[in-house]
């Protein structure tokens, strides 16, 4: 079975737990780094929904309630991959 944070949480909550910090701690160190695709204001969750039905987003759009609406949405710019360094997606 995939792992699913969404069925540990449900089914067993202290392994969620346990699983949520140890998943904040690698954050805090920097040794595990989200793919963000999109950073987008949260007044535009409808276009967010768009993109990922549509497919072809590789990575998370996170939503931000205190972020101006940009004229156009830009994405991050692509991971540099010939240095080796392997960029973890959480979730």
């Amino acid at each position: 079975m995939p792992y699913s944070i969404q069925w540990l949480k449900r089914l067993r909550p202290a392994l969620f737990r346990h699983d949520l910090t140890t998943l904040f701690e690698l954050l805090q160190k920097q040794q595990l780094k989200p793919l963000v695709a999109f950073r987008m204001p949260l007044a535009e969750a409808k276009q967010a929904h768009e993109l990922l039905s549509k497919g072809g987003v590789i990575g998370k759009i996170v939503l931000l309630p205190n972020l101006c609406t940009p004229a156009k949405v830009q994405p991050n710019p692509p991971l540099n991959t010939d240095t080796g360094d392997n960029a973890a997606s959480a979730g």
